[in-house]
């Protein structure tokens, strides 16, 4: 209705405004009981859906996507924000920045000794899936009373997997179909060699691909959730800098340890 009602606005007066602004769009959903958090949110995962538009190749459907984005809305100061960000992905992701690209700081895996004792104590907040890819890219960008946090995780790794596991699948197929046709005997189904080699190669090759498929798609679902996962972690750390971390769920000589890395 309110869409209905703005073009009719436009009609009447072509020369006026836009339509709402974000504010309006705020004190619009707050009348009907909406958190506006959840509108800048709602309002974020729009614009990156827009940026994020394209058509999804046959080679994404199996392998998976190049990247998963996520973003979100934080009502505070760009510094602060970007100081959280930073802080959550170096303590809490195990990552370190490697440099920036295109206006995007880009992290990757720390491997670090230290880093890795901590991981392996789980004295972290994060589940550590966003250390298995090849880089995450964060943006911070100011609104008028807000600042955009965007992730872009590089998924070349999973694609590269499930690649592999289609690849072997087709060449397992091949070995499995000349070895059927050249021992098994024909059969009154199958009366041919090249029978039993399409047969033997079609099976195999399709239970690498619904290997490959499954794979793709679990692995590319844990990314969307850490993602979400960082970005509620990166607007916590802004809000609540001096949260103390949980305690680890490991227990004597291993929780002291993990608290002493930990710096408590």
């Amino acid at each position: 209705m309110i869409a209905r009602a703005l073009e009719l606005q436009d009609r009447r007066t072509p020369d006026g405004d836009e339509g709402l602004s974000l504010g309006d769009v705020e004190d619009v959903a707050a009348q009907i009981g909406l958190d506006p958090a959840l509108v800048r949110r709602a309002a974020a995962d729009v614009r990156l859906s827009v940026m994020a538009e394209h058509d999804v190749s046959l080679t994404e459907r199996l392998l998976g996507p190049r990247v998963v984005l996520g973003s979100t809305v934080v009502p505070d100061h760009p510094s602060r924000v970007h100081a959280a960000a930073r802080s959550w992905l170096s303590a809490d992701e195990g990552l370190r920045p490697i440099g920036t690209r295109d206006g995007a700081e880009r992290w990757t895996k720390d491997k670090r000794l230290l880093v890795g004792l901590q991981r392996g104590l789980q004295v972290s907040r994060a589940t550590g899936v966003l250390r298995d890819i090849r880089a995450v890219q964060v943006r911070v960008e100011p609104g008028p009373d807000s600042t955009l946090v965007q992730l872009e995780a590089d998924t070349s790794t999973i694609r590269q997997t499930t690649g592999g596991i289609l690849t072997a699948g087709l060449v397992g197929g091949v070995a499995v179909g000349l070895v059927s046709a050249g021992v098994v005997p024909d059969t009154a189904a199958i009366s041919s060699d090249l029978a039993q080699f399409l047969v033997s190669f079609g099976a195999a090759a399709t239970a690498g691909a619904g290997t490959a498929l499954a794979v793709g798609r679990r692995w590319t679902a844990r990314v969307r959730q850490a993602v979400d996962e960082a970005l509620d972690g990166i607007t916590m750390t802004t809000r609540q800098p001096d949260l103390r971390l949980p305690p680890p769920a490991a227990e004597g000589w291993r929780a002291t340890l993990g608290r002493w890395l930990g710096g408590s």
